[in-house]
């Protein structure tokens, strides 16, 4: 265990909108110099395969040199998105995920329950990608229950309101099972 009793650290990179986050190349350098294992992730608004490999191609820049012991992930929940439907949303997942893929990089898909078994075609994703799985539990403490949230995904995001000790504001909290 490190920092605080964490393992790890996933990033914003950036996004299809505003480019590069800001804070990117100083989380990244604080969670190197913490001990972390570092995984990033990339939110997009792409509506086209086009698009998508442009957000990776844009990404693949963002991460070189640096090295990731965690999943580079593609985010895909914006709502602006639903109207595509699950096809073109689920080959915009192939497309993103595969390019990294491709140049290197595990990649794996971040989503929701909505969006995994309501907008995206979960079938085709679950039997291709890795999930980090944003599912918060009814309860004070995060256990995972299968029989109320189905199958455990490689990571599950339990926790929008955490808290880390000397840093102001709220933190998403995480298991990583894989």
């Amino acid at each position: 265990m490190t920092a605080q009793g964490f393992d790890f650290v996933i990033i914003k990179a950036g996004s299809t909108r505003s480019g590069k986050e800001p804070t990117f190349e100083s989380d990244y350098a604080g969670a190197r110099a913490a001990g972390l294992m570092i995984g990033a992730y990339y939110y997009t608004y792409s509506q086209t395969k086009e698009q998508t490999v442009a957000d990776a191609a844009a990404l693949l820049e963002y991460l070189n040199g640096k090295l990731f012991e965690y999943p580079i992930y593609f985010d895909l929940e914006d709502p602006s998105l639903i109207s595509l439907g699950s096809d073109a949303l689920t080959a915009l997942c192939e497309s993103f995920i595969c390019t990294m893929q491709e140049n290197g990089y595990y990649s794996a898909l971040y989503t929701n329950n909505n969006w995994l078994y309501n907008v995206l075609n979960s079938q085709r994703i679950l039997s291709l990608f890795d999930i980090w799985y944003a599912r918060y539990p009814e309860i004070s403490s995060p256990v995972w229950n299968a029989e109320k949230y189905g199958r455990q995904l490689s990571m599950w995001q339990y926790t929008q309101t955490g808290e880390i000790n000397g840093i102001d504001g709220f933190f998403d909290m995480n298991f990583c099972y894989r």
